[in-house]
């Protein structure tokens, strides 16, 4: 991870100064002498104090740097990973419940992925299906722009069909932009990044990456970060009055990425993917996190095991499984937050399903889980429950 900061400090300190990313800032102010001042600062102060820190980095920091990439190298780490997967998640588990539950939901995911590959592949094994799902040439960006216009179109059709499925749209629209050069190349991976009411919000991604890409996973990320993902979720609430001041402080992971994660199921149910491919390699992914991370952390997994797991769910890896891994170690308990989330979200529509019968109404489900921002997952399961409970007095 060292090694990956210094890349992207020295894409920092060798970019042109007048297209420098942090010049954006004096633009704004459209002040001439000040945006003159600004490039003053920036040549003669913050540029050769980012080379000063890629200089420690490299020589002071990085040859005390760990090797190992699991948690449990340091002191105390068992409880270290424990209390961070509370942080991201809002969730009490150890490490072998996390693992246990993780595991479970891949071999069920596994055995609708037999069933999707005979259907789409004629094939009869996991292994086969995820192969056929992944190799497939004829769905593989032959440019950075027809990749570009791929998730162009996938942004405008899901907007279009996520209508259906929920009360109200946002009013902040969501453009696709390439994430700047100097971060190009340095692992950072596509993401979402929320506008304002003067500016839309953005799906960032990678272009060098587009031979590392396939239309099944430019159909699912896109999905993830955008309609109905984590576009619905935070700029429908950016369209309501202001909550108290303290829950812009306090976020968890499990939350967000936990409906990133159920927006990839509500797509398909919404007809959204157009290749079976999406179909397949989007049940192989999930909860693998919760398998990897707490593996390699806490359960004496090498990485030779940890990256053969991620590699057998076909999942697209422009670099290599390391990136993810060395993403794991900086960030430990994060990648299980995802499916910890999801699972409890999928439970609560099923309860409100099973409660409410034919009363059950998608968008009402939606708007409940999405309507208080991000909040801890005990509190979403109250404020379902609680609605269950309002509209089970009105029948």
């Amino acid at each position: 991870m060292v090694k990956r900061v210094i890349q992207q400090i020295d894409g920092l300190v060798q970019a042109p100064i007048d297209a420098h990313p942090f010049l954006g800032l004096a633009k704004k102010a459209d002040d001439s002498e000040f945006e003159v001042a600004f490039k003053r600062v920036l040549s003669d102060h913050l540029i050769p104090s980012m080379q000063n820190y890629r200089d420690f980095l490299e020589s002071t920091y990085l040859p005390e740097a760990r090797t190992e990439l699991g948690i449990h190298a340091i002191p105390n780490g068992r409880e270290c990973y424990m209390a961070q997967y509370r942080s991201y998640t809002t969730l009490q588990r150890t490490p072998e419940e996390v693992f246990e539950l993780g595991l479970s939901t891949v071999n069920a995911n596994k055995s609708e992925v037999v069933h999707l590959g005979r259907d789409l592949y004629q094939v009869d094994s996991y292994s086969e299906a995820v192969a056929r799902a992944s190799e497939d040439q004829t769905q593989k960006f032959n440019s950075s722009d027809e990749m570009h216009q791929f998730y162009e179109h996938l942004v405008e059709k899901s907007r279009e069909l996520t209508v259906d499925f929920f009360n109200e749209m946002p009013f902040i629209e969501m453009e696709v932009k390439a994430i700047p050069e100097y971060e190009q190349g340095s692992g950072r991976s596509a993401h979402y990044v929320p506008g304002t009411s003067e500016r839309k919000a953005r799906f960032g991604y990678d272009p060098t990456t587009y031979e590392g890409e396939s239309y099944a996973s430019a159909e699912t990320v896109t999905i993830h970060e955008g309609y109905p993902g984590h576009h619905m979720q935070i700029a429908l609430v950016q369209g309501q009055d202001k909550f108290h001041k303290i829950e812009d402080a306090l976020s968890n992971s499990a939350f967000a990425e936990g409906w990133g994660r159920y927006a990839e199921h509500l797509a398909e149910e919404a007809g959204m993917y157009q290749y079976g491919s999406t179909k397949i390699l989007r049940r192989a992914w999930p909860a693998r996190g919760m398998v990897a991370d707490t593996a390699m952390h806490m359960l004496g997994w090498s990485n030779e095991e940890v990256a053969e797991f991620l590699q057998e769910s076909g999942a697209s890896f422009a670099a290599g499984p390391s990136t993810l891994m060395d993403r794991m170690a900086v960030m430990p308990a994060q990648l299980t937050s995802y499916d910890s989330g999801a699972l409890e979200i999928f439970a609560l529509r099923e309860l409100m399903q099973s409660e409410l019968g034919e009363e059950f109404n998608i968008k009402d489900f939606h708007e409940i889980v999405l309507r208080n921002g991000n909040v801890p997952m005990a509190v979403l399961n109250e404020q379902v429950r609680e609605f269950i409970k309002e509209k089970q007095k009105t029948q």
